[in-house]
């Protein structure tokens, strides 16, 4: 073979590879109508029921999307908007997000508060389309918010403020009924202050809710030491995982609030932080104590200004407020949505003729199921 034809071959070989590689990304990466549009599938669900994706780096930096961008997630048919972040960071409640997780360093499309495998039909292998929709509206006003938490004590001004414990109050709520706190089994020190707190105040039963009776049994054995491993071997702790997205969980509502009424005496409340699903449960009883919407709020908000320093009468106080609190508010007052939660228009949405104690009462006994002489029962308890 001479060296022009040497050449030849060579140039054919480069210019088969180059069209093969670009074949293989047009797979991948697709333009159509001015709008790049990636192609990938369902690898598998993670342990909150979010799909995992089998798109990579590279063909999710081509969209050129940097985090807070809306997306359009395409399946089976079906469009929605998601919001883009990083390690599910400043999703509005009941919203669909893609987020990059990056201890895992792979791509997850979910519902926050809200299980993505139930009630949408997509299964491992489905195809699923990503392609830009423009700026998430509320992401901009969310700087302390997104910038985390920290787990260090000395940028909290207390210890109430680190490890987010108070007494539940409200309405006609008896004093040393009710306490909230972050898990008194927890790390970085907040456990050791939430203990001390619920040792301080006496609280005869704990009930949890960020892991099993198991997984305590297994921390109680290297704190055994702590006020709250004595109540858990006393038979006095009722825990298990109870998920974030509490309106879709009738059988959870209705362990707690079973729990509660086993109770004798003060009860304590916790998830990982007490901010969230406790939020929610103690919503709940507040609302059943006749706690008016603006006690409430103040409650449920509270712990957002504990945690990120989020200020009563700031832009991201508001911002906050209407992508949480809001949300969970109209669902319990419109529970017939809560199976198509991505259907619902959050921009005109209104609560109209809202009444907390009556809201959250018929959302327990009508869609919950929680028979009427229960309600009574722990309406009585909670301010007796």
């Amino acid at each position: 073979m001479d060296n022009r034809t040497k050449v030849v071959v060579t140039v054919f070989v480069v210019v088969v590879c180059i069209v093969g590689l670009y074949v293989a990304k047009d797979r991948a990466v697709e333009q159509e109508d001015d709008r790049l549009v990636i192609e990938c599938s369902v690898d598998r669900f993670n342990e909150f029921g979010c799909a995992v994706l089998t798109v990579d780096m590279r063909s999710m930096d081509s969209l050129e999307a940097p985090y807070g961008t809306d997306l359009y997630v395409e399946f089976n048919g079906s469009t929605y908007t998601a919001i883009f972040v990083q390690d599910y960071s400043g999703v509005p409640s009941f919203s669909m997000f893609v987020s990059f997780i990056g201890a895992q360093k792979e791509y997850v499309v979910g519902v926050f508060n809200g299980h993505f495998s139930e009630g949408h039909s997509i299964s491992v292998g489905d195809t699923v389309r990503l392609s830009v929709a423009g700026p998430n509206p509320y992401y901009s006003r969310l700087p302390n918010y997104l910038a985390g938490y920290s787990n260090s004590r000395e940028d909290y001004p207390s210890d109430q403020v680190f490890a987010n414990y108070r007494m539940l109050g409200g309405g006609d709520m008896a004093e040393d009924k009710v306490y909230r706190c972050s898990t008194p089994w927890g790390l970085y020190g907040r456990g050791e202050l939430s203990d001390e707190y619920l040792s301080e105040v006496g609280v005869e039963r704990l009930i949890g809710m960020d892991r099993s009776m198991e997984e305590i049994a297994d921390v109680v054995k290297k704190k055994g030491d702590l006020y709250s491993s004595h109540l858990f071997l006393d038979g006095k702790v009722s825990t298990r995982f109870l998920s974030p997205s509490v309106h879709s969980h009738p059988e959870e509502i209705g362990w707690v609030i079973d729990r509660i009424l086993d109770s004798d005496g003060s009860v304590g409340l916790f998830c990982k932080l007490g901010k969230d699903r406790t939020g929610i449960y103690c919503l709940i009883l507040q609302a059943l104590a006749g706690a008016t919407l603006e006690e409430a709020t103040d409650e449920f908000m509270l712990s957002f200004t504990n945690f990120y320093w989020i200020m009563k009468g700031t832009d991201e106080y508001d911002a906050v407020y209407e992508t949480n609190l809001f949300r969970i508010l109209y669902l319990f007052q419109h529970p017939e949505l809560i199976d198509s939660m991505l259907d619902i228009d959050w921009s005109k949405a209104e609560l109209v003729d809202f009444d907390l104690q009556e809201v959250i009462t018929g959302f327990l006994i009508d869609y919950i199921g929680i028979p009427v002489e229960k309600i009574d029962a722990l309406k009585a308890w909670l301010t007796g």
